[in-house]
C-alpha cells in the first residue's frame, strides 16, 4: 500500500486535534467523572443470587483401604506385565514375574479370567487364554 505522504501528515494532525478536544472536553465538565456509583432503589434491585455449595471433602480412607488399593494395582501392573511376556514368548521374564504372581494366584487367576470374559477381539482372547494356562504352569 502507498500512502500519499501529505495525506498520512494530514491524518496525524487532525488525530492529534481530536485528542487535545476530547481532553479540553472532559476537563470542563468535572460532574461527569467525579460521578461515584449509580445507586439502585431496593425495589428495582434483583434477588440475590443463591449461595454456591460449600465444598465438603471426601471423608479419609483408611490405612487398610489404602493397603487394599496399591495391592490390587500391584497386582495388575505384574499381571499385565506376565501378559506381556506371554504375548512376546519372553521365557525369562516369565518365570520371574509367575513367582510374583503366586503369592496371590487365587487373585492373579480372577483377572486372568477376568481378561478371558471381556476380550472381544480374537486375538486378545488367545492371549489371554495363554497367559491364564501359563498363570497354572
Amino acid at each position: 500500500m502507498n500512502f500519499h505522504p501529505k495525506a498520512v501528515v494530514l491524518t496525524m494532525v487532525l488525530a492529534g486535534v481530536l485528542l487535545v478536544g476530547v481532553c479540553v472536553a472532559m476537563r470542563r465538565s468535572p460532574q461527569i467523572a467525579s460521578r461515584g456509583p449509580v445507586m439502585v432503589p431496593s425495589e428495582k434491585r434483583a434477588p440475590a443470587a443463591p449461595k454456591s455449595p460449600v465444598f465438603k471433602p471426601a471423608q479419609k480412607t483408611s490405612e487398610s483401604q489404602v493397603a487394599v488399593a496399591m495391592e490390587n494395582a500391584r497386582l495388575r501392573s505384574t499381571y499385565q506385565n506376565f501378559r506381556t511376556a506371554v504375548a512376546v514368548g519372553n521365557a525369562p521374564l516369565q518365570k520371574s514375574l509367575r513367582a510374583a504372581l503366586k503369592k496371590n494366584r487365587e487373585a492373579a487367576r480372577r483377572i486372568a479370567e477376568e481378561e478371558v470374559n471381556r476380550s472381544g477381539d480374537p486375538k486378545d482372547r488367545e492371549i489371554a487364554l495363554r497367559t491364564l494356562e501359563a498363570l497354572d504352569q
